[in-house]
């Protein structure tokens, strides 16, 4: 195993952690309750999906779709309220990820003039680099969204699913 696959496992791992922690903690749906286990278990199952699909698919879409699917799932059976507002903050976060990725990604092609599908495809420290940008932009985004969303469920309005 090479430090490239660990990087990419790592940056896996930590995306599915932070995709749960941002489903649990979103304040204006309210959860059932509150299961460590739960969310271990939910950010396990993904994981092991998204790797498993990455084995077949490299581009990441199969992964993409099957941890979207997932943690729809995950938000509709935990949290309380109006399941097309449960599905609406698990695709508002993939199209994070998406755009988060794709914005980095395209800001190293541009900044090394290499091709795109060269960073994402070849084993190289450009795609380290892009993997740990990638994740502190997305804790980043997932700080400031629970923010935001706090400050609005307590100031601003009073959001009630």
């Amino acid at each position: 195993m090479t430090l490239y696959t660990l990087v990419d496992i790592a940056a896996t791992f930590s995306e599915c952690a932070l995709t749960v922690y941002f489903i649990d903690h979103i304040p204006v749906l309210e959860s059932s309750e509150r299961n460590k286990i739960r969310s271990l278990l939910c950010i396990c199952i993904v994981f092991a999906f998204s790797l498993l699909a990455d084995y077949f698919d490299k581009s990441g879409t199969v992964s993409g779709i099957l941890g979207l699917l997932l943690t729809v799932l995950y938000c509709v059976f935990t949290k309380i309220g109006n399941c097309l507002v449960k599905a609406v903050f698990p695709i508002l976060n993939m199209l994070a990820v998406l755009f988060i990725n794709t914005a980095v990604i395209s800001f190293f092609a541009y900044k090394n003039e290499v091709p795109v599908l060269d960073l994402i495809a070849f084993e190289t420290d450009e795609r380290i680099a892009i993997l740990i940008v990638t994740k502190i932009l997305y804790f980043v985004f997932i700080f400031i969204s629970l923010k935001l969303l706090n400050i609005m469920q307590q100031k601003l309005f009073y959001i009630k699913v």
